[in-house]
């Protein structure tokens, strides 16, 4: 599991084989209230059981595995929801001291932590003073370890300063002296009793001493318990030959009842109520015994009755380890659990009513298996079962994935070496078998081994300085084998072990390099020919107790240490003193010498351990090679006798990077590229058949030696696999397309719409499942929660025909029938998944949505995937396909994919009904900022349809909760982004102050509110309407917050571009008519303004020719968002972008163009100050903005027209600002340099002959700006608005016309003499207009004595100047 691509969130199907692996349980406990159960092994999985009540009766079914860790688990602690909101968790112990929390309605991990020591058990200890619980670990010390729920972090350790010893078990105490008592038992038979503080004070650890300290002599305790009700407490503790009852009311221990067992061991006991206790032995049987009722003042009772005796069988007694557990809440339904190391588990009815005396034997009501999944009658597949005949599958024993060609290597119990394409396989075991034909690429069966094959290594995943053709295999026959990948053969075996190789492993690169002598250059040549020596080497394991050095080039070993006394544990290296160290598990350590091949010397101990800890271990995978890919198989093998369990973990952002990046891999091959892919193709089989175990004909005599045989097949190999490269070239492209035909083919809910379905299947390129699919879920740390198989089958399907034998290298025809499955079935099977978890519902949704969006946007992919489709089905009619041109099947093939993106986002919850586990908002909040653009938007499209689903009584209570976690100023952003990580699910209690939240939940709020408020909430309500009212208070501190996230300026080596300030960008502007009451627009213009300025619109950057791809996408975010805020409100955008160009111009004294409207008042031209770092000031930033403020004016005329113009003198003065003087002097054409300017042409009129231009308000008042002397004059020229308005070609006259005054104004603009004299405008002339409800189109100057009226119908009326 350490080696799982992280890369994003992966999404895993799992196939688990014909075979259970083992589950010898360990402990049992019950996860919630009445119906989960949970079950861990001793090889480290905990299963989870459902119980079930239907008209059959109780039923116990197992569902789901959590694989975590290797070790053994100790113990599991079911936790309380602290809150009505939370859910149950479960806290697994494991004995590496590994604590891990899990989430019981996600079933994912939250989180862990590791506590020293070698633990015993694990106890959660609920406190009656203090809200919240704590997990108690105990074991082989003297201390207790009290660790948090919360957040796992140590709080108290209790110490004993009285006889201190290793504690044995432990139980609590609630309410002595008013406080939380924990009371212990130690292997030198005292009690111990611990009194904890009502709370803790301060963040670090507490040391605790012991309160009291008792002699019982109460020796070798298999469990210790308790109860209390109603102010009475007892404790029972069971030792192995006796069990003792104590009144344990006000602290004080005083015996109650003991009884000795003689006949048998016991194993542990419990309360089943205050009265009643149940203790169980090692044959297998439990006794339930009745107590006396408690009272203040008990004496010693003198027996306790046997109510019932629980046997597993009455005919025979049980002869496997039980492990109990009491489970239930009421005496009227209290179940007896017992589980053995066959993974079984069995229920007794414990009901107390019967309370006479007498023995009253009772078997288990029910039982149930984890081998019951694969009772079914669709049995699980494994990956390569369709590569061998029907019932002769052997069973796999090593698997490899090659990241590089993306094939599966599997090794057998009966040698064969199996290579394939894993997509492929899996298609064919869970997809329509039928569509598949022999085109395919083959499968190959190499068959060399004797016996079991062990292990695999492929040497290039660790470095290029191997061959990446070259794999090895190590067997149970004593050999190692080199295997060429694509020649299909085998190269050399090398004998070298005395028994079965179980390992193999890189060198390290810097193996026997010089430490330096520069002055003996002749030394430094030696050293560097033994450096190249060992470039090629890899190192092998032994069971004969063995290390051997293998050179892959000469084919020989170089190195062989055989006189190890006992199994080899690990190997690890000194290569500066070319040294090899091997660890036996003996303790013993072994030093080699590399360069003479002789034992140094044998370490023993403390001094060995301290020899291994500073060596280094055998190389990891290179960084080179562990890129994400869009297809990982993870192969698990919990302990070494299980069958190997695969999983596929797809990851769906480099499936939309290699459909959305790399179409010109993606296009459809040219006819005659693909006719010379088939001739390659041909040769490759044409030479694969006639290569062949005994000879070759015409190539390799058969009097030649087996090394010359060999070498002269691997030659022979080489030139096949030039045919094999030319294929896999080709057949790049076609195994990406079908990773993406699988993935979506067991993501779609299929049956929800059946012309949906049909369209998919015959035009889009997707296969109905027709075999049950196994899902899971990976929460972070690559941890998997697996569904078991068999989960949801109800009706046997047809069995399979009948298959044929394979020869040894004969290529493989993938089988034409496997067993298909009902509609029934199918509906049950492939549904249930959205009734599981909602991690695993939004999981799905995600990747559906964005791949279906993705396909949308880049139709090569789809196309190819609609094509490999028709070849793959050669019965399918495709003549009505045939008769449509490219372009109505590219829209066809949009619109498939478009009702796919409907029917997940919108349409599934209604289709699936109440069990439906709707989408998770807080993993969708945390994709909301994803740097993959389809994922983010498949997570908005997403978060908002479940925001309009919950309707707006879910959005007020969705309010209510996150306002809480909203921050009061900008929060720290996370050190890891969870968009970056594999997911992980917050279900942290809401209740929770803002000071106790975590940044991550911070964000999360400031998104799911601004959400809300952006698309569902106005200021006021009106009937019948959808929307919410927010609150002024809580809309006030998401605009806070946003607002500080945008402006908020991190340090100058980091970057402005986040994900979480981009997701701040977006939500201001598509939120801005509900935030703008509450932020400073001018601080937030500027801010947004700064962040454009990361993707100018120029292209010339700022002394870069590239602009980095986050500084992009942080770009076009605040330019949207700008857009967005126009559009919304343009009046008050244009208002602040004014008064910010007024006051830059009055700072800086370039005023020429003096703005009568407006009053010289700081309003905050520049940026707010950084928090840390320097930020762009005001003055260079609305200098370098001027391509965005046009922009954005541009936006703001085309959408808002109507407030354009009711703010045109303004807009005009912020058009002239973002133009130089300089242009304005030398060019004459200033509505081609602002082609703004033609849309406003009814309300400006320019003059090129003069240089002037006049704008009409509506006031009434006409601005004249003169660019030849950089001046403005302005006149109140109407008592209404000014409709339209014309300058004379010279520029001396000017005409204007009000619609609301009706009249006609000439006048003479104003004038210089020499630059110094200058005259203000002066009017004319004027005539009333009398329209007759006509309205005016435009005016026209005939001469500078006659100026036309035009009307809207086409007549003009003439006007003269006297």
């Amino acid at each position: 599991q350490k080696k799982m691509a992280s890369g994003g969130a992966s999404v895993p199907i799992v196939f688990w084989g014909s075979k259970p692996p083992s589950h010898e349980i360990t402990c049992i406990c019950l996860c919630n209230r009445s119906d989960l159960i949970a079950t861990g092994s001793k090889s480290g999985q905990v299963c989870l059981w459902t119980l079930e009540r239907d008209q059959e009766g109780l039923r116990i079914i197992p569902y789901m595995l959590l694989f975590s860790e290797h070790s053994e688990v100790l113990s599991l602690s079911p936790v309380k929801p602290a809150t009505s909101g939370d859910s149950y968790k479960l806290a697994v112990l494991s004995s590496n001291g590994t604590v891990r929390l899990w989430d019981m309605k996600e079933k994912v991990c939250l989180r862990h932590c590791t506590l020293p020591g070698q633990h015993k058990a694990m106890k959660v200890f609920e406190r009656w003073s203090v809200s919240g619980s704590l997990l108690v670990v105990y074991g082989q010390y003297s201390d207790i370890f009290l660790v948090t729920i919360t957040n796992l972090k140590l709080v108290y350790i209790l110490k004993s300063d009285h006889s201190p010893n290793w504690i044995e078990h432990c139980c609590f105490l609630p309410n002595v002296e008013h406080r939380d008592a924990l009371l212990a038992t130690a292997t030198d038979g005292n009690i111990k009793v611990w009194c904890l503080p009502p709370s803790q004070h301060g963040t670090n650890v507490e040391e605790l001493i012991e309160d009291s300290s008792k002699g019982f002599d109460i020796k070798n305790v298999v469990s210790l318990t308790s109860h209390a009700s109603k102010g009475f407490s007892r404790v029972l503790a069971v030792t192995q030959q006796m069990w003792i009852v104590f009144e344990a009311t006000g602290g004080h221990l005083r015996p109650l009842y003991s009884e000795n067992n003689i006949m048998e061991m016991l194993k542990g006991g419990d309360f089943v109520t205050m009265e009643t206790v149940i203790i169980w032995g090692e044959d297998g049987a439990a006794f339930l015994h009745q107590l006396p009722p408690p009272t203040l003042e008990a004496s010693p009772a003198e027996e306790a009755p046997l109510i019932k005796k629980l046997v597993v069988s009455r005919e025979s007694p049980c002869r496997s380890h039980l492990v109990y557990n009491v489970i239930g809440g009421s005496t009227e339904d209290i179940l007896l659990v017992g589980g053995d190391e066959t993974g079984r588990l069995l229920f007794w009815d414990i009901k107390c009513e019967s309370r006479g005396r007498g023995e009253k034997e009772c078997v288990p009501l029910i039982t149930g298996a984890l081998s019951d999944s694969w009772s079914h009658p669709v049995k699980s597949p494994g990956l390569s079962d369709t590569l061998f005949p029907q019932g002769e599958v052997p069973p796999m024993t090593c698997a490899i994935h090659l990241d590089s060609i993306g094939r599966l290597v599997c090794g057998h119990e009966d040698g064969t070496v199996v290579m394939f394409y894993p997509s492929q396989a899996a298609t064919v075991l869970l997809l329509s078998p039928r569509r598949f034909t022999a085109g395919w690429p083959q499968h190959c069966i190499l068959k060399k081994h004797v016996g079991r094959v062990n292990t695999f290594l492929y040497p290039n995943a660790f470095g290029d300085r191997y061959d990446n053709k070259l794999l090895l295999s190590g067997g149970e026959d004593f050999t190692v084998r080199l295997w060429n990948l694509y020649a299909g053969c085998l190269v050399t075996t090398y004998s070298v072990h005395g028994g079965p190789v179980v390992d193999l492993m890189a060198v390290p690169k810097d193996l026997s390099v010089s430490w330096g002598i520069p002055k003996y250059p002749l030394v430094d040549c030696v050293f560097s020919l033994m450096q190249l020596r060992y470039q090629n080497c890899v190192c092998s394991i032994g069971l004969d107790h063995s290390v051997a050095i293998l050179a892959l080039q000469e084919r020989n070993c170089v190195f062989l240490a055989s006189c190890h006394d006992a199994p080899v544990e690990t190997v690890r290296w000194r290569p500066y003193e070319d040294f090899l160290i091997v660890g036996c598990n003996n303790s013993k350590v072994y030093v080699w010498q590399l360069e003479t091949g002789t034992l140094d010397r044998c370490i023993d101990g403390a001094t060995g351990e301290v020899v291994l800890k500073h060596s280094i271990q055998s190389p990891q995978v290179s960084t080179d090679q562990t890129q994400p890919t869009a297809l990982k198989v993870v192969n698990l093998h919990p302990l070494p006798t299980d069958p190997i369990i695969q999983v596929l973990l797809f990851n769906p952002q480099v499936i939309i990077n290699l459909l959305s990046k790399a179409p010109e891999l993606l296009a459809k091959p040219h006819q005659k590229q693909r006719q010379q892919i088939q001739k390659g193709f041909r040769q490759y089989l044409h030479a694969r058949k006639q290569f062949t175990e005994v000879s070759v004909p015409g190539k390799v005599p058969d009097k030649m030696s087996d090394v010359d045989k060999e070498i002269a097949k691997e030659k022979m190999g080489e030139k096949m696999a030039a045919h094999k490269d030319d294929q896999l070239q080709g057949e790049w492209p076609k195994q990406i397309i079908n990773i993406v035909r699988l993935l979506l083919s067991c993501l779609h809910a299929w049956q929800a719409d059946n012309n949906l379905d049909k369209d998919l299947e015959k035009r889009v390129g997707l296969l109905k499942p027709v075999h049950p699919i196994s899902f899971g879920m990976m929460s972070r740390g690559n941890i998997l929660s697996l569904v078991l198989p068999g989960w949801g089958q109800k009706r046997a399907p047809p069995r399979p025909g009948p298959a044929k034998r394979v020869g040894l290298t004969t290529p493989l025809q993938l089988p034409l029938q496997l067993p298909r499955m009902s509609s029934i079935e199918f509906f049950d099977i492939h549904d249930l998944r959205w009734h599981l978890a909602q991690l695993l519902t939004t999981q799905h949704l995600l990747t559906v949505v964005s791949i279906s969006n993705t396909l949308m946007n880049h139709i090569k992919g789809a196309q190819l995937l609609a094509s490999s489709a028709s070849e793959m089905d050669p019965l399918g009619d495709d003549s009505d396909e045939e008769d449509k041109d490219e372009g109505t099947r590219d829209n066809l093939l949009r619109a498939c994919w478009s009702q796919v993106t409907a029917l997940h986002c919108v349409m599934l919850p209604e289709k699936q009904g109440k069990q439906f586990k709707s989408p998770n908002l807080t993993l969708l909040a945390e994709k909301y900022p994803d740097k993959c653009v389809e994922v983010r938007e498949a997570a908005q499209a997403l978060l908002q349809s479940e925001l309009r689903r919950v309707g707006p009584d879910g959005r007020a209570k969705l309010i209510h909760q996150w306002s809480r976690k909203l921050p009061s100023q900008a929060p720290v952003s996370p050190k890891t982004p969870v968009v970056e990580e594999p997911t992980e699910v917050v279900t942290d209690n809401l209740d929770q102050p803002t000071s106790q939240a975590t940044p991550l939940q911070q964000y999360t709020a400031l998104i799911i509110l601004g959400v809300i408020g952006a698309e569902f909430c106005r200021h006021t309500n009106k009937k019948g309407s959808d929307v919410n009212v927010m609150d002024s208070g809580v809309a006030r501190q998401v605009a806070k917050a946003l607002q500080a996230v945008i402006l908020d300026r991190p340090q100058a080596s980091l970057s402005l571009a986040t994900s979480w300030r981009r997701s701040a960008v977006d939500l201001m502007g598509r939120g801005f008519h509900l935030w703008s009451n509450h932020v400073t627009i001018s601080r937030i213009l500027s801010g947004l303004l700064e962040l454009c300025l990361l993707a100018p619109l120029s292209k010339k950057t700022n002394g870069s020719s590239k602009v980095s791809l986050s500084n992009q996408m942080m770009g076009l975010a605040a330019r949207k968002a700008l857009s967005l805020m126009v559009i919304s409100a343009p009046r008050l955008l244009i208002d602040t972008l004014a008064k910010e160009v007024l006051c830059f111009l009055q700072s800086t004294h370039t005023m020429h163009y003096p703005h009568s409207t407006l009053h010289p008042v700081p309003v905050g031209i520049a940026t707010p100050q950084p928090t840390s770092g320097i930020t762009m000031g005001g003055e260079d930033l609305l200098l370098n903005s001027k391509n965005e403020i046009l922009s954005l004016l541009e936006t703001a005329v085309d959408k808002s027209h109507q407030d354009v113009s009711l703010m045109l003198v303004d807009v005009v003065d912020i058009l002239l600002f973002c133009i130089s003087p300089d242009q304005l002097k030398k060019d004459k054409n200033l509505f081609e340099m602002i082609p703004i300017f033609k849309r406003l042409t009814s309300h400006v009129s320019y003059s090129p002959r003069s240089r002037k231009l006049a704008v009409g308000s509506k006031v009434g008042r006409i601005h004249i700006y003169d660019f030849r002397h950089f001046h403005c004059d302005s006149v109140n020229a109407h008592s209404t608005s000014v409709t339209t308005l014309l300058l004379s070609d010279d520029g001396k006259l000017l005409a204007s016309y009000s619609q609301g005054a009706s009249a006609l104004t000439v006048w003479q603009v104003g004038s210089t003499m020499l630059n110094v004299i200058r005259t203000q405008p002066k009017c004319i002339q004027t005539w009333p207009v009398v329209t007759s409800g006509k309205s005016v189109h435009h005016l026209e100057w005939q001469s500078n004595k006659n100026v036309i009226l035009h009307y809207g119908d086409g007549l003009q009326s003439k006007y003269s100047i006297n």
